[in-house]
């Protein structure tokens, strides 16, 4: 899907200037996206486009420069990257004076996850194009490069293929992208950059069906013995503890696969409501038992298991509750830009179809 930016027309640049290198990004796919390790799999096709002479147009020359260009460009956050040779392009639809190519990336890259939200988390995947010029360059848009009203697949700066991300899990947002510099702390000087925020936004409503609806009943099941007067006081607290076990028993199965985190989620506060919901369960008929040690069955209740299921509705209208704001906060921040972005652009249409170009160029690759 072609994504275009609404930028403004390249000026003419005059001596002393930075020169402008065009850079357009095509994320072809998302994979492999690993909770445990914080990486993800990003496969990327890179178009870079600048000026140039008659000579360097028509001839090796040309070549060479951008041959030059793409091998002092690299990636800030990346744990593994292959970068494929540059293939020259001659499409039309340049500006006159205009030299482009194109390469691929595989890149996997480092993720700061944070699951404080999850199973409604944003998890951003940042990437960071810089260029470590040999003469003062700037990083601008492709489409600068292209006559202006150009459908060209590689006229924009940023586009996704439609099966970018194929994942039951996630789905992919609007994508930021902006033109700025890398941070002097992670690339030791500051050089123009091309950053781009994949935003995956987690799907959670099947997280909720599945969990919610099983520990939900398990634990309402605790007042059962309460409102069963046949039970003597020793069957009733066995009862309690099996099923406290039997809690137990989901939460270490449902562990293997939800994410390991510092930090407690909407999900840990429901599991820790609810054990501590049956321990104080446990405790009243205790309570009870050790007021008349000498009467088996549990007599006199004055009202405690009323008080018990009000207790039961607030921890579960307090789930709801902070389910609600973890709603809130995920559309918050899929709305939100980086931080001191510049010339930051926000693709508000993530499912435009692409163009005839990019399809045919992709097919020729494959």
């Amino acid at each position: 899907m072609l994504l275009p930016l609404l930028c403004g027309r390249r000026s003419s640049r005059s001596a002393g200037e930075s020169e402008e290198v065009g850079v357009c990004i095509l994320v072809e796919s998302i994979s492999e996206i690993d909770v445990k390790t914080e990486t993800a799999n990003v496969s990327l096709t890179v178009g870079i486009f600048c000026s140039a002479s008659a000579e360097e147009q028509d001839g090796p020359a040309g070549k060479a420069k951008l041959d030059a260009l793409w091998d002092r460009m690299s990636f800030v956050g990346v744990v593994d990257i292959k970068k494929d040779d540059l293939t020259q392009l001659r499409p039309e639809g340049y500006t006159p004076g205009t030299i482009g190519g194109e390469a691929g990336v595989d890149l996997r890259c480092k993720v700061d996850m944070d699951f404080a939200s999850f199973p409604f988390d944003v998890q951003d995947v940042c990437i960071q194009l810089y260029h470590d010029p040999e003469t003062p360059t700037v990083l601008v848009s492709a489409e600068h490069f292209f006559q202006h009203g150009s459908e060209h697949g590689e006229a924009c700066a940023l586009a996704t293929l439609p099966s970018a991300l194929i994942a039951e899990e996630w789905k992919l947002e609007a994508p930021i992208m902006y033109y700025g510099w890398t941070n002097s702390d992670e690339t030791m000087l500051t050089f123009p950059a091309a950053i781009v925020h994949l935003k995956l936004v987690r799907k959670g409503a099947g997280y909720i069906k599945r969990f919610v609806s099983i520990i939900s009943p398990l634990s309402f099941m605790a007042l059962f013995p309460l409102h069963t007067p046949q039970l003597e006081l020793a069957d009733l607290f066995s009862f309690e503890v099996g099923l406290l076990f039997t809690m137990v028993a989901f939460q270490i199965i449902i562990s293997s696969f939800l994410p390991v985190t510092s930090t407690l989620s909407i999900f840990d506060w429901y599991m820790i409501s609810l054990f501590a919901y049956v321990f104080i369960v446990m405790a009243v008929v205790t309570a009870k038992a050790a007021c008349h040690p000498d009467d088996p069955m549990l007599e006199d209740m004055d009202g405690i298991p009323t008080a018990l299921l009000a207790l039961w509705i607030a921890i579960h209208a307090s789930f709801a509750l902070c389910v609600y704001r973890g709603r809130l906060r995920m559309q918050m921040i899929l709305t939100t830009l980086p931080e001191q972005p510049k010339r930051c652009f926000k693709i508000n249409n993530p499912c435009k179809e692409s163009t005839p170009v990019i399809a045919k160029r992709k097919d020729k690759h494959e």
